[in-house]
């Protein structure tokens, strides 16, 4: 199905891209549909292992409070960490709760790609207060400012890419020598034909 090359070796883990793939395939209006009917695909005892050593590690550290911020969209939503794309309990569960990072990609604000997914349209009656996030999503422009809250610190990213891709382009995953922050969404909003991608990178202060 995959026509194109993808360097894994600059991925954290296998299971990465197929959780990706997932999202990609099936994230809108349908894909709740899709998911119930389709379970997602065993990953490897070595990728599982990969995946306890870094819960081990994070619950050994200090929980921190994530939040996005786009004030010329009025967003404010909660970052939910660590979501895995190939589980559906917890990746709708997530996004009944604000926007979604990606399990395997960085947190915000590190070196890397972070990848951030949101509803632009879900079901009316769903539960969570979050289902058209990213509905304006395409009204960001070229050096418009997105804020990430850790705690009390504030990570400022500047958008330096818009574009829209087809739902099995995987080059979203891509990691970068610099700390960026990816957003996705299904587009338009109520279709799942394409994914709006906003890309924007961490500036020091």
């Amino acid at each position: 199905m995959m026509l194109f090359k993808i360097n894994f070796a600059k991925l954290k883990k296998a299971g990465l891209v197929f959780g990706l793939f997932l999202i990609l395939a099936g994230f809108g209006l349908a894909v709740w549909q899709f998911k119930i009917k389709h379970p997602p695909p065993n990953f490897s005892q070595k990728e599982s292992q990969l995946q306890k050593k870094e819960t081990l590690a994070q619950s050994k550290a200090k929980p921190k409070k994530y939040k996005l911020k786009i004030e010329k969209l009025k967003i404010s939503a909660p970052i939910i960490l660590n979501v895995p794309g190939a589980n559906k309990t917890e990746y709708f569960k997530a996004l009944e709760k604000g926007v979604a990072h990606l399990a395997g990609t960085p947190l915000p604000g590190e070196k890397g790609n972070s990848v951030i997914f949101g509803h632009s349209s879900f079901y009316r009656n769903a539960p969570g207060a979050y289902k058209t996030i990213f509905r304006n999503l395409n009204q960001l422009e070229l050096g418009d400012k997105i804020l990430v809250l850790v705690d009390s610190k504030a990570l400022l990213f500047k958008v330096i890419e818009k574009r829209v891709v087809n739902p099995n382009d995987l080059s979203v995953l891509h990691q970068t020598k610099d700390s960026r922050l990816t957003l996705m969404t299904c587009w338009p909003p109520g279709r799942i034909d394409q994914r709006l991608i906003v890309v924007s990178t961490y500036i020091p202060k």
